[in-house]
């Protein structure tokens, strides 16, 4: 009987794993992590391949603007790709270099919100994979920008989007530093 029951449960843990397996594989590799924040005005994905940036920009308004949080990594295929797509296609291209496992200084956010602002619109923020990095720009841009109360700017940081600041994870720097800028920043407008 005590078999047959943890059997039973640890069939269902498998099952359960497997499906959210499949969930996220589809969402973050899949879908390159893409999704509308502000219809016509800001989106957010991690690293888009060739052909997820083509269907991107066939099924939705086409980009401004496109800000990289990896940097600049001017060797890599992903890299020159974008670049290069961005210019064919007349988009402002800004590399704004963060690293996801440390928290920015408050100066380097109080860029990015200056940047995300100044920049055209529509706008896409991206890093490798739109969780973390992208997290925390779009954080800062609903909270500085429009004005959003923190809670609610703060669900940009979220497991939603593959953001998972627990354990032994170090990309919790991202919300200790969305944190630092909102006490820094207690009114922001």
């Amino acid at each position: 009987m005590l078999r047959t029951r943890t059997s039973r449960i640890t069939a269902a843990v498998l099952l359960a794993t497997l499906i959210l397996g499949w969930l996220w594989y589809d969402r973050f590799i899949e879908e390159g992590n893409f999704s509308i924040v502000i219809p016509h005005t800001l989106y957010r994905s991690g690293t888009l391949s060739h052909h997820e940036w083509k269907e991107i920009r066939r099924d939705n308004p086409p980009f401004r603007s496109v800000i990289n949080l990896r940097g600049a990594h001017q060797h890599q295929e992903w890299f020159k790709r974008e670049a290069a797509l961005s210019q064919q296609s007349g988009i402002s291209f800004y590399t704004y270099p963060l690293s996801a496992k440390q928290s920015p200084t408050l100066v380097t956010m109080e860029a990015l919100v200056e940047l995300m602002r100044a920049a055209p619109k529509p706008l896409l923020v991206h890093c490798k994979s739109g969780s973390d990095r992208t997290g925390l720009a779009l954080a800062l841009y609903a909270y500085a920008i429009e004005g959003k109360p923190a809670q609610v700017a703060a669900k940009q940081l979220s497991i939603r989007w593959g953001h998972f600041p627990w354990l032994s994870s170090r990309t919790n720097a991202m919300d200790n530093a969305f944190l630092a800028y909102i006490q820094a920043h207690p009114q922001a407008k």
